[in-house]
């Protein structure tokens, strides 16, 4: 079962990237770009996490992320971008010091 959680998790995020040039060019498409990869992120964070608190702060960090995307649509500001860029790289950066974390208690 942990084996088809990974394999649906890497087709995913195939589809993504996938899919990213042609949905990109639509009025929301980035904003449905965004929420589909916060999906995937949580979706990943499920399938690789054993602690629940790790995953339920997966799932805060990518709600905040997409409703900062929805921001710059609502609000047409700088304040808007600012928030919606800052949300995206506060997940991006919760992701990848977790990946370095479990990678480093995988070498030992």
């Amino acid at each position: 079962m942990r084996e088809r959680r990974h394999l649906l998790l890497l087709i995913s995020i195939l589809v993504l990237f996938m899919l990213s040039p042609f949905v990109g060019t639509f009025r929301h498409g980035v904003l449905f770009l965004n929420v589909f990869g916060a999906a995937i992120l949580v979706a990943g964070s499920y399938a690789l996490s054993e602690q629940k608190q790790l995953f339920r702060t997966a799932v805060v960090l990518s709600a905040i992320s997409t409703v900062g995307a929805c921001l710059p649509l609502a609000f047409p500001q700088h304040w808007a971008a600012l928030v919606s860029h800052s949300s995206v790289i506060l997940l991006a950066a919760f992701f990848v010091s977790r990946s370095l974390l479990m990678s480093c208690t995988v070498v030992e």
